[in-house]
């Protein structure tokens, strides 16, 4: 039985939507380079495994490790693009959503996010950067760049398929699901769980994730008292942290 985990995250959203991207003839959008490569906060794990993996012509996919407890950063993304030298942002305005995936050992989450159509001029990035800056009203500051992420053309697993989920018991739920053949790293379920508080009476919702290893197909959880169970998501791992698509969801009302 998989102990639970709650994050306070939000477990899914309907799709990662990318904002327009800049155009890399203005000059005025080059980043002025003032970040450290040195991580400056004593209170937060410093981030770590950063991989890039290309999922299209022009898209995707940027995993990086980071502490369990860190709520208090702006995450963006910088990219180099050919025949300059300069790193400038991928996204204007809104960033693309980032799924979380925790329970990873020393009490880190492996974060998810695609980067959809960011080619400038036509020209695909060389090396893509994750910004990370400390949120105003603390009593230090932390603006920090990661290490050069050159990305790969190994691609995504492909997402099992056909998720359902029995109920054995009044809490207990087993989940299973139809193989992946690329997916030797295993799966990584995550558990939708509306969490009564009896404070308000009301629904908090939070997650539960688990990993499994390979040729695992299922996986069983428990949801007790009050609490209800809302949805599971199954996603497929091939080499360390390089995960497919969030495609099989299933919701129960």
């Amino acid at each position: 039985m998989i102990a639970l985990r709650t994050l306070s995250l939000a477990l899914f959203a309907a799709g990662l939507t990318a904002a327009a991207p800049l155009n890399i003839a203005d000059p005025t959008q080059a980043l002025v380079t003032r970040q450290s490569t040195t991580w400056n906060d004593p209170y937060i794990k410093a981030p770590y495994g950063e991989t890039a993996q290309q999922i299209g012509a022009c898209s995707y996919q940027i995993t990086q490790r980071r502490d369990d407890v860190d709520n208090r950063y702006d995450i963006k993304f910088e990219a180099i693009y050919p025949g300059s030298s300069e790193r400038i942002w991928v996204y204007q305005g809104r960033q693309p959503q980032t799924e979380p995936y925790g329970g990873l050992p020393d009490s880190y989450s492996l974060r998810v996010s695609q980067l959809l159509d960011i080619c400038q001029n036509g020209q695909a990035p060389t090396t893509l950067f994750i910004r990370s800056t400390l949120l105003p009203g603390f009593s230090y500051s932390n603006d920090h760049i990661s290490a050069p992420i050159t990305p790969t053309t190994q691609g995504l697993p492909i997402a099992p398929t056909d998720v359902r989920v029995a109920r054995t018991s009044d809490s207990d739920y087993t989940a299973t699901w139809a193989a992946s053949g690329s997916a030797t790293g295993g799966y990584i379920a995550v558990v939708g769980i509306d969490v009564y508080a009896s404070e308000t009476g009301g629904f908090i919702g939070l997650t539960q994730t688990i990993f499994t290893g390979p040729g695992v197909t299922s996986a069983t959880f428990r949801v007790t008292g009050r609490d209800r169970f809302r949805d599971i998501a199954v996603t497929s791992q091939a080499a360390t942290d390089v995960v497919s698509d969030i495609t099989t969801v299933r919701r129960f009302t």
